[in-house]
């Protein structure tokens, strides 16, 4: 072969990655008109990007606030696709993704669809259903859902109010990261529901703040249901700041014959509040099943629990300790 032959096949390759490696990115953009292959051609619906998105596709979304719907439907919800990695936080200039700023570009996903008020907010913002850990949200702000419908646990529409993560017919595994959940409200779970009713449910939670989210059952911020089924969490590096609760005002995690065994580690939980029991973590077994959370490195600063109790400040502020009281950690077997 000779060498232009060989120059021209080296372009011609270059030429089929480059455009490869465009389309496996999604740009979506705030009064984007386009078909989504460049910032330049930006889609301006997340919607539309997350219809068309394929597994081991990314969608780059760059700062604004996208709703679910442009209507007044509070059962839309950003369904995530299996295999497909969301992330927000650009300009909408760059071209790789340690280029982004995630917290100077807030990019928020947004249950506020109908008048000012909560009550008439998207159930559930996010919604997966049996996806795998190639499934990420990484770099969003969600805030505003409100699942107040239906009081039964497990039950869409009152369970999850920012995402709803379903397991119970195909394991459901995502992944959330960098990301911010506040003012968020539902009955089980104000801002993440993990479902394992008769399945398996492996959600992963990192470097994320959890504010003011509120649930009016348990789990202020994030409910782990193993009913019958499996759920093991595994939250790391997170933030907890003034969620609230009767049970669990920041996680709630059940086992009704089955296992919930979340790992926590690294997390901080701050002036959270039960009105009853478990100022941060509450857990809750039926007999012969199985709730036994890992707590490592944990601190827990200023929480309250229903009797006036305050979980105080680490012995050792150098190092971490995780504590485990009765109004920060409950645990509370039925026989």
């Amino acid at each position: 072969m000779s060498d232009v032959k060989r120059v021209t096949t080296v372009l011609i390759l270059l030429a089929t990655t480059l455009s490869l490696s465009a389309q496996s990115i999604l740009f979506v953009k705030k009064g984007g008109q386009g078909n989504g292959q460049s910032w330049q051609t930006a889609m301006g619906s997340l919607q539309q990007a997350l219809q068309k998105a394929q597994a081991g596709q990314e969608i780059w979304v760059s700062a604004g606030v996208y709703q679910p719907t442009s209507f007044a439907d509070r059962q839309a919800s950003f369904v995530i696709p299996d295999g497909v990695a969301l992330y927000g936080g650009f300009y909408g200039t760059e071209q790789s993704l340690s280029q982004r700023d995630w917290q100077k570009n807030p990019t928020i996903l947004s249950g506020e669809i109908g008048t000012p008020a909560s009550d008439d907010n998207s159930l559930s913002i996010i919604r997966t259903y049996g996806v795998s850990s190639s499934t990420v949200l990484d770099g969003f702000i969600i805030k505003g859902g409100n699942a107040n419908l239906a009081a039964n646990i497990g039950s869409v529409g009152g369970c999850g109010g920012a995402w709803f993560n379903d397991g119970s017919s195909k394991e459901s595994n995502p992944i959330a990261r960098n990301c911010v959940f506040e003012q968020n409200e539902a009955h089980f779970g104000g801002a993440i529901f993990n479902n394992g009713e008769g399945g398996k449910c492996h959600m992963s939670i990192e470097n994320c703040e959890f504010r003011n989210n509120i649930a009016g059952t348990s789990g202020g911020a994030v409910y782990n249901s193993g009913l019958r089924g499996i759920c093991n969490t595994a939250v790391n590096s997170c933030l907890f700041v003034k969620n609230e609760a009767p049970y669990g005002a920041s996680i709630q995690n059940r086992a009704d014959g089955g296992i919930a065994n979340p790992i926590l580690s690294d997390c901080v939980f701050r002036e959270n509040i039960a009105y009853l029991s478990g100022s941060s973590v509450y857990n809750y077994r039926s007999p012969e099943a199985e709730c036994r959370p890992v707590l490592t490195e944990c601190t827990f600063t200023g929480n309250k629990d229903g009797l006036g109790n305050t979980v105080g400040d680490p012995v050792n502020k150098k190092k971490k300790k995780s504590r485990k009281n009765t109004s920060s950690f409950t645990m509370r077997p039925t026989y």
